[in-house]
């Protein structure tokens, strides 16, 4: 029993470090390096660094553009209940960003971002519906969500049009 605790303790302090490692890469300007780091901190369970990790590749902070390690990274943290992963994801279909433009996969990652509390995947959600395919109602519901959850685009949306 104690060599297990002492192995998570020692798991924890780990990922820990690596997170601070990477953070302070990261504010020095050295992406690279970040990358590395929040990739290993995120290995260790710190999903939120895997947002990290893919947000460099995804915008080439620094570092060679790569879309299919930031798509893995953001689809980790999504699948382990860290839904800006999922925002990232539906972000990545929507726009057809480093994968092909898919509408119906964008929707299966947005709407499991919003219904998490995401408001800016409710916003991305309700344009769909507003531009995409006409149905007032729907973009109605999902801009009253991304205002609810404090998106200023969504209460905007919301009261631009009689809907």
């Amino acid at each position: 029993m104690k060599k297990i605790i002492l192995l998570l303790l020692t798991v924890f302090l780990f990922a820990e470090n690596y997170h601070k490692t990477a953070d302070y890469y990261y504010n020095i300007g050295n992406f690279k390096k970040a990358a590395l780091y929040y990739s290993k901190s995120c290995d260790n369970n710190n999903y939120k660094d895997c947002i990290k990790a893919g947000n460099i590749y995804n915008y080439a902070k620094g570092i060679k553009l790569n879309y299919r390690k930031a798509y893995n990274f953001y689809l980790k943290a999504c699948n382990h209940k860290n839904y800006k992963g999922c925002e990232n994801m539906g972000i990545l279909f929507y726009n057809g960003t480093g994968v092909k433009r898919n509408y119906s996969k964008a929707l299966y990652f947005l709407k499991k971002a919003c219904f998490h509390n995401i408001a800016t995947a409710c916003y991305i959600v309700g344009n769909y519906y507003a531009y995409h395919i006409r149905r007032y109602k729907y973009a109605l519901f999902f801009y009253k969500k991304a205002c609810q959850e404090g998106d200023i685009l969504g209460c905007f949306s919301e009261n631009r049009k009689n809907w």
